[in-house]
C-alpha cells in the first residue's frame, strides 16, 4: 500500500519537475536547470526508497540517512545563496546604470 506521504511526495516532484521544465525551455537548459533536476531526483529517491537510502548511506560514508539529507539541504542553500548574491549584484549594476540615466536626463532638461 502506498502511504500518503509518498503521494505527496509525487505530487510534489511531478510540480517541481514542471517548473523545472519550464524554467529550462524559457531559459535553455543551464547548470541551474541541471542542479534542480538533480536534486528533485534525489529527493524523489528518497521519498520512495527509503530503505535502499538506509543501505547506501554507510556505503557513502554517513551514519544514518539523514545525514545525507542534510548534506542535500546544505548543499542546496548554498547553492541558492551564491546565486541570490550574483542576482542581488546584477540588479544593484542594473539600478545604478538607471539612476545615472535619470540623473543625466534631469541634468540636460536643467540646462
Amino acid at each position: 500500500m502506498v502511504g500518503f506521504s509518498t503521494i505527496i511526495g509525487i505530487f510534489v516532484f511531478v510540480i517541481i519537475l514542471m517548473e523545472i521544465l519550464r524554467h529550462a525551455k524559457s531559459k535553455g537548459f543551464d547548470a541551474y536547470s541541471l542542479f534542480l533536476a538533480t536534486l528533485v531526483t534525489a529527493i524523489l529517491i528518497m521519498i520512495l526508497l527509503p530503505e535502499q537510502l538506509a543501505v547506501i548511506a554507510p556505503k557513502l560514508g554517513f551514519k544514518s540517512p539523514i545525514y545525507i539529507t542534510l548534506s542535500l539541504v546544505s548543499i542546496t542553500a548554498l547553492f541558492f545563496a551564491v546565486k541570490l548574491y550574483f542576482k542581488t549584484k546584477e540588479l544593484d549594476k542594473i539600478i545604478t546604470e538607471i539612476v545615472r540615466y535619470i540623473a543625466l536626463q534631469e541634468a540636460k532638461k536643467k540646462e
